[in-house]
């Protein structure tokens, strides 16, 4: 089964994404950056690391920038292989070029996905990650 690590802080959004990736595989959810790190952290000490995170860019605590950077780091630290890591989307309202290079470029995110979330575009990100 499928992990899947839903980051967002909006409790209406959350619900959304949470019922939507149900059918995917196996749902966590979280609402800050530190609970994030915490979740991703322990899946990988528990042997069953994350597939996928959808990662809100505006959340508490971290941002999702350094959340993904953090995600990043750790994996290169523990050897995971590229092939291994998790698929990370990006999920924000914050539609400007320079959150999209950051995530891209800076942070090694797999995909980008703009608030509101239209599940068709949602869904086609998914398959074009291979879920």
């Amino acid at each position: 089964m499928r992990r899947i690590l839903i980051v967002e802080d909006e409790e209406t959004g959350k619900q959304l994404l949470e019922r939507f990736m149900n059918p995917y595989g196996d749902v966590d959810s979280v609402e800050d950056g530190e609970k994030a790190v915490a979740a991703f952290e322990s899946a990988w000490k528990d042997a069953s690391p994350y597939q996928l995170i959808l990662l809100d860019i505006m959340i508490p605590k971290m941002d999702g920038q350094e959340v993904l950077r953090w995600i990043r780091n750790y994996e290169r630290e523990q050897g995971i292989a590229p092939m291994q890591r998790a698929k990370i989307v990006m999920t924000t309202a914050l539609d400007d070029p320079s959150n999209i290079m950051e995530s891209f470029y800076n942070g090694g995110a797999d995909s980008y996905v703009v608030k509101p979330i239209e599940l068709e575009k949602l869904q086609q990100e998914l398959q074009n990650l291979g879920f």
